[in-house]
C-alpha cells in the first residue's frame, strides 16, 4: 500500500511538471510596457532630480557629488523653460528657455549651468533632446551629440536597451531606455519616448542617475489617497531653499492638495515630519528637519487648517531609506511624511 501511494504521488509530480512545461512553452512572451508610458508626459510643473557623482566646473576643477533638481515652468509650442538648483558643493540656481526650432533641430546639450539665465541658441538641455538626435539615436545611426564646455562627445550611437528603476511621482517605476556609447568612450542612457526624450543617465567624464521624476498634481492626487486609505503619505516633492526651511514655488502646488484634504476631513489631525540627509551632522539636521517641518505646517495653517491638527517634528537623519554615502541615496532619504495622529 505504502509503496503504491509513493508511486501515484510520484506521477502526479510528474504530470503537475509537465503540465506546467507545457503552459511555458506554450505561453506567449510578451515585453511589459514601461510604467512612464501612462503615467506622465513632458509637460509644466515637472520637479526631476538627477544624483552626479564627480561633478566638475567648466574649467575641469573637481566639484564632487550632489544633486540637482529641474522644474518645468514652461512647455508650449514655443518650446520649453526650465529652472534648476544644484545643492551643496555645486550650489547653482538657473534657468534655461529653448525654442521650439531648437527642440526640432539642436544637436548640443547645456552640460555646464550657471547662476541665472543659460539660454543659447543651437542648445537644448538634460531635460527633453532634440527630436533630431533621439531620431538618429532610435534609428541606430551615429548621430551629432555635443555637450557645452570642454568634454564633447561628439556623436553618439545606440549599442542597446535597458531598463532602468526610478522614483516615479514618490513610487518606484521601471522605465525603457536606449543606451547609447560616443567614441571617447561615454556611456548614455536616454529615455525611449519620442515626446520626452530625458537624458536619465550618463558615464562620461562625470556621471550622473535620475533619482525621481515628479509630476506634481499626480502627487498631490497620489498623497491624498495614501492618507485616506492608509493614514500615512510620504514626498519627496515638496522641497526648499539649500540648509534652509524656505519652501520654494513647486513644493506650493504638494502642500495646497493636502491642505483641500484637510478641509474636507475636519476630524483628521497630522503629524509632519521632516527628514533630512546626513550632511552637516547631527545636531544641525536635527534642527533643520524640525523647522522643515514647521514651515510646512505654517504653510498649511496659512491655508486655514488649525494649528492643533497639526504636530510638527523633526528627526533629522535618524531614519534614512537610502545609503547618505551617495547623493542619490541623500536625495531619498530628504523626504517629508505625513502620519495620521490616532486620538
Amino acid at each position: 500500500m505504502r509503496s503504491h501511494g509513493r508511486d501515484n504521488s510520484v506521477k502526479w509530480k510528474l504530470a503537475g511538471l509537465l503540465l506546467a512545461l507545457l503552459l511555458l512553452v506554450g505561453a506567449p512572451i510578451t515585453r511589459a510596457e514601461p510604467a512612464w508610458a501612462p503615467a506622465i508626459s513632458f509637460r509644466p510643473d515637472l520637479v526631476i532630480t538627477w544624483a552626479v557623482y564627480g561633478g566638475r566646473d567648466v574649467s575641469g576643477k573637481m566639484i564632487g557629488d550632489y544633486a540637482v533638481t529641474c522644474t518645468t515652468t514652461e512647455v508650449s509650442a514655443r518650446g520649453y523653460r526650465y529652472s534648476c538648483s544644484f545643492t551643496y558643493p555645486a550650489s547653482i540656481h538657473g534657468t534655461q528657455s529653448v525654442s521650439a526650432n531648437d527642440v526640432r533641430s539642436a544637436t548640443r546639450v547645456t552640460a555646464y549651468v550657471k547662476d541665472g539665465d543659460n539660454t543659447a541658441a543651437g542648445q537644448v538641455s538634460f531635460l527633453r533632446l532634440s527630436d533630431a538626435m533621439f531620431t538618429g539615436l532610435r534609428a541606430g545611426k551615429q548621430t551629432p551629440f555635443e555637450f557645452t564646455g570642454p568634454d564633447n562627445p561628439g556623436t553618439f550611437q545606440k549599442t542597446g536597451e535597458d531598463d532602468l528603476t526610478v522614483l516615479l511621482n514618490d513610487r518606484e517605476a521601471t522605465i525603457h531606455t536606449l543606451r547609447a556609447r560616443s567614441p571617447d568612450g561615454g556611456t548614455f542612457w536616454v529615455l525611449d519616448d519620442a515626446a520626452f526624450p530625458l537624458l536619465v543617465k550618463g558615464n562620461y567624464a562625470w556621471k550622473w542617475t535620475l533619482v525621481s521624476v515628479n509630476d506634481l498634481k499626480a502627487v498631490d492626487a497620489r498623497m491624498v489617497e495614501s492618507l485616506r486609505k492608509t493614514g500615512a503619505a510620504t514626498t519627496h516633492a515638496i522641497l526648499f531653499a539649500f540648509n534652509s526651511a524656505e519652501l520654494t514655488a513647486e513644493s506650493k502646488p504638494v502642500l495646497d492638495g493636502v491642505a483641500d484634504y484637510l478641509h474636507t476631513a475636519a476630524t483628521v489631525r497630522l503629524e509632519v515630519q521632516g527628514h533630512t540627509d546626513n550632511l552637516g551632522g547631527p545636531r544641525f539636521n536635527q534642527d533643520l528637519s524640525f523647522r522643515r517641518a514647521k514651515s510646512v505646517r505654517s504653510y498649511l495653517m496659512a491655508k486655514g487648517i488649525a494649528g492643533n491638527r497639526l504636530v510638527a517634528r523633526g528627526f533629522g537623519y535618524a531614519k534614512p531609506v537610502a545609503d547618505n554615502g551617495t547623493p542619490e541615496g541623500r536625495s531619498r532619504n530628504r523626504r517629508v511624511v505625513f502620519q495620521l495622529l490616532i486620538p
